[in-house]
């Protein structure tokens, strides 16, 4: 993380690394529509939602996307 200079580049990164267990990583970036909630399972993704133009909050309850994966 240390290497991205962008939110861009800090969302794909926190899409794809190997991770050691599943949970969830909620960001925000400094610029309009920087922001997003990833539901990790161990090697991918299970669910992303992020904030758009017509979509400005994402709210996350405890509602395992990852449940059904891992």
């Amino acid at each position: 993380m240390t290497n991205c200079k962008d939110f861009d580049c800090a969302f794909e990164y926190m899409k794809t690394y190997p991770s050691l267990s599943p949970g969830y990583i909620i960001m925000a970036g400094v610029e309009k529509n920087e922001g997003a909630v990833i539901s990790r399972a161990r090697d991918a993704p299970a669910f992303i939602d992020v904030l758009t133009e017509d979509r400005w909050y994402i709210a996350q309850t405890n509602d395992d996307h990852f449940s059904n994966i891992c």
